[in-house]
This record gives C-alpha cells, sequence and structure tokens, in this order.
C-alpha cells in the first residue's frame, strides 16, 4: 500500500519531534544526561542546545523573579570551580541560567539561541532584566 506523501511527512515529523523532546529530568530517551549538572536544576533541549537553570529553594514573587544569565555555556561548564559562587547566588534567591551555544566568540549565529534561552526564563516567570555574567568567550 502506498502511503501518501502528506501522511508520510507528517509521521516522519512527529518521529523526530517526539525524539527530541526532553524533560527537565537531566536525560534524554537514551538515558544519557545533557549536561552534567554541578548544583541541583534542570537541564533540557531548548532549540536542540543544552540549557541549565539552578533555582533556588525558596522564592517569594512568582514573576519577575531575579537571575544571572551565564554566558556562554560548553559543556563542561558551569564546573565545580565555580559552584561556590552559584551557590551564594541560589542562597541570595538568585536563580542562574544559560545555554550551551558552542565557542561563539560573539559571533551573531549564536544570537537565536541566547535570546530563546532569555525567552524561556522570562516564560518561566524571571526577571526581564537579568544580570549577565560573560564568562571567557561569554564577556564578548
Amino acid at each position: 500500500m502506498k502511503m501518501p506523501r502528506q501522511l508520510f511527512v507528517s509521521a516522519l515529523l512527529i518521529f523526530l519531534f517526539s525524539s527530541s523532546v526532553v524533560g527537565d529530568d537531566n536525560e534524554r530517551t537514551t538515558g544519557k544526561p545533557i549536561k552534567k549538572m554541578i548544583l541541583p536544576g534542570k537541564a533540557f533541549l531548548l532549540q536542540g542546545r543544552p540549557m541549565f537553570i539552578f533555582e533556588p529553594v525558596a522564592t517569594p514573587r512568582k514573576t519577575g523573579r531575579p537571575w544571572v544569565f551565564y554566558a556562554a555555556t560548553l559543556p563542561a561548564y558551569p564546573d565545580i570551580h565555580e559552584k561556590w559562587m552559584h551557590e551564594q547566588f541560589l542562597k541570595a534567591g538568585v536563580a542562574v541560567a544559560g545555554i550551551d551555544v558552542g565557542e561563539a566568540y560573539g559571533s551573531p549565529a549564536s544570537q537565536k539561541y541566547l535570546d530563546a534561552c532569555y525567552r524561556e526564563m522570562v516564560r518561566r516567570g524571571f526577571s526581564k532584566k537579568p544580570c549577565l555574567l560573560g564568562r571567557s568567550g561569554g564577556g564578548l
């Protein structure tokens, strides 16, 4: 039986989308971690890029919550050497989030992922005015 082209394309798109959907449990459907986390938090894919959020335990505010936009996030970062700093943010009620854009060096191509990270955080009730932590190449 021949499958109509539209049905085939629809089935293919559903398969591809469902196989790449990731929850906040830091694991793909294969069980591999999306990101090595130095603190409890959420890691998931956003537009195909690993994103993480370290969130304070108790936050009295529902919207406009403070956060640090950590850039650039690479597979190894944030790492154990920065754990103390991130713990201080969390103790002060400030979340930390970032998205892996690779070795972008300020490239305009990375902007769409950084914008997506920002929109995701605002959608989750975080402030529209984060503090940017430009780590290494992320400072570009």
